[in-house]
């Protein structure tokens, strides 16, 4: 997520001669005017995926992707609850990786009752039970350390409640509040896929009421559009050959190889060869888990876009698009906030995110166009100022669920031991900084 503000470079745009701008860290220009130059590869803010070709094919195709769905989106926004045929091919290949996870269980078990040699027999074993725990569906776990007790915080459950009752979905459960995380989120958990919300605590209390309901709202849309069922669904397909890559060494393969043959006159050349045959397999699965991703990664886009507009129903245009403007300078106010944590409690934090996010407002739009700058096919997220600019592309809407100030402080007054929680773990991380 890139937060800082472009600069000036002194030179002009050759497009319609305006001056041209360029983040800190990048040498690739491009004009805020005409948009010369935006679409162009930069691999000092793109996510690095193994090769500078690769890099750049992700950039141009989640680049075109986004416009594509803007401009779809602004026409027909009920288009963004459409999903692609990639989805039912996954959750197809997903149902295939479970029956063999179960397939290798049964048969270990059949081989076990068998008068083959003993070690044939457990060899075999052995190796049905290790493939079938490595196919097997993964279920999120809830952080019960975070998770918020039956019947506490009844003024926040009201809220979500309300909430949900706009968006059209029956409210979780399963609360989570954590003091450290920097987001709002809902997943599903364990076998039955119950919903969890959880609510990082230093994004919230950077938000005013209004850009809280806007994210609750767009947490709750994703319930709404069954966006975590879903993932899901065609989480075994997704993450099977990202486990393989793990079991494989990891990201990197070929720089750890490289390292391995500076000290190979201590490995012989047994270790040397395996170590290469797993370099190898390592880049067959990253390579697959990648085309995987860009296959399904359009329908992850979509579904933000769709919550979006769903926390644009429920909130209103003006708080939704501010929450995604303070989303897209978050890292620019967690800076400021590490710094004044020392003298400024939580009840201070939205004061100084809204004198900070007052200081930026003036570079709205550069900022919004600098968060294209490092687009990847492979990232859930389409960029924040693509999102606030949609919603803001469409018609005024005031949201069909007032803001209940009362309701607000109610919650704070409950949340206080939370939030005094959430300023240690903050002072904790400014020490650990230095």
């Amino acid at each position: 997520m890139t937060t800082t503000a472009p600069a000036p470079t002194g030179e002009n745009c050759p497009a319609c001669s305006n001056p041209v701008v360029a983040l800190e860290w990048s040498e690739t220009p491009w004009c805020p005017s005409c948009r010369w130059g935006l679409d162009h590869y930069d691999p000092a803010t793109v996510p690095w995926r193994g090769s500078r070709w690769l890099g750049r094919f992700g950039y141009a195709k989640a680049f075109r992707l986004d416009d594509e769905l803007r401009s779809t989106l602004a026409a027909d926004p009920a288009a963004a609850g459409r999903r692609s045929r990639a989805e039912l091919v996954l959750v197809g290949i997903s149902a295939l990786i479970v029956l063999a996870s179960l397939a290798c269980f049964v048969g270990a078990v059949l081989v076990w009752r068998t008068d083959w040699l003993i070690p044939v027999r457990f060899g075999v074993f052995v190796v049905l039970v290790l493939l079938g725990a490595f196919l097997r569906p993964r279920f999120t776990r809830v952080p019960r350390r975070d998770l918020l007790r039956e019947g506490g915080a009844p003024n926040l459950r009201e809220l979500v409640r309300r909430i949900a009752d706009e968006v059209g979905t029956p409210a979780p459960d399963l609360v989570v509040i954590s003091p450290d995380t920097l987001n709002l989120a809902v997943v599903r958990t364990g076998v039955r896929g119950r919903p969890v919300l959880v609510i990082g605590l230093p994004l919230w209390l950077m938000l005013s009421p209004a850009m809280r309901q806007a994210v609750l709202a767009h947490e709750l849309g994703h319930l709404v559009n069954r966006d975590p069922l879903r993932n899901s669904l065609t989480g075994p397909a997704q993450r099977i050959f990202a486990d393989a890559v793990e079991w494989t060494g990891g990201r990197h393969p070929w720089r750890r190889l490289g390292r391995d043959l500076d000290r190979a006159d201590q490995s012989g050349l047994g270790v040397m060869v395996v170590r290469f045959l797993l370099a190898l397999a390592n880049t067959v699965f990253a390579t697959i888990q990648l085309a995987i991703d860009a296959v399904i990664m359009p329908d992850h886009r979509r579904a933000e876009y769709a919550a979006d507009l769903v926390a644009r129903d429920v909130a209103g245009t003006a708080a939704t698009v501010a929450a995604l403007d303070r989303l897209n300078v978050l890292g620019e106010l967690t800076d400021g906030l590490v710094h004044d944590v020392v003298t400024r409690g939580p009840a201070d934090w939205l004061v100084l995110a809204d004198r900070r996010s007052a200081l930026l407002a003036d570079r709205r739009e550069l900022l919004r166009q600098a968060t294209r700058r490092s687009v990847d096919l492979w990232v859930t997220h389409p960029p924040s100022g693509m999102r606030a600019s949609l919603v803001e592309s469409l018609p005024d809407v005031p949201g069909s669920l007032p803001v209940d100030a009362e309701l607000f402080a109610r919650i704070d007054t409950e949340l206080g031991l939370w939030y005094d929680e959430s300023h240690k773990a903050i002072l904790g991380a400014r020490e650990f900084l230095g």
